[in-house]
């Protein structure tokens, strides 16, 4: 009845709650047990907040590459924070490009997207820095459940928050 509707969001296991086995195949599919890069999205539009965006400030283009994934972009510049599905009328100020596979490593704590770009996996046009600063958003998903306050909903592109 009344409290029967609410349940928490996913949550990012640990590293060490991971088989490396699960998180990459040999024929380059993902793991059953991993988010895939829209449930991961979804998990980040959970830990936007106004504290963030003046930590990082600035405007991300995901490119991910193979079976579920597409473009999203992140838009850290104002307000709380928000992530879309279609290109914005602004340019990103950095664009990542990375397979499926190589943004749940670094999104489950694998890897990190300075060793990916050094390993050429994470591919980086734009601003290296504001790249690097990814760092600090798959720190907060680490650090708190994700549990968003309000439903995120999806209109035409874009996740509220």
């Amino acid at each position: 009845m009344g409290g029967g509707n609410i349940r928490s969001g996913p949550t990012l296991p640990t590293a060490a709650e991971l088989p490396v086995a699960a998180s990459r195949s040999g024929n380059g599919e993902t793991g059953s047990n991993l988010l895939t890069p829209e449930e991961l999205v979804k998990l980040v539009s959970g830990v936007l907040n106004e504290s963030l965006v003046q930590e990082i400030g600035g405007m991300f283009q995901f490119n991910i590459l193979g079976e579920n994934g597409g473009t999203w972009y992140l838009d850290l510049r104002s307000g709380h924070g928000k992530i879309y599905t279609e290109k914005q009328v602004d340019n990103a100020d950095v664009v990542l490009t990375m397979s499926v596979d190589d943004m749940q490593q670094i999104f489950y704590g694998q890897t990190t997207a300075f060793d990916a770009y050094m390993q050429g996996t994470l591919k980086v046009d734009g601003d290296l820095k504001l790249a690097m600063s990814l760092e600090a958003i798959v720190k907060m998903l680490k650090e708190k459940p994700v549990i968003p306050e309000k439903q995120i909903s999806q209109g035409p592109g874009v996740y509220i928050v």
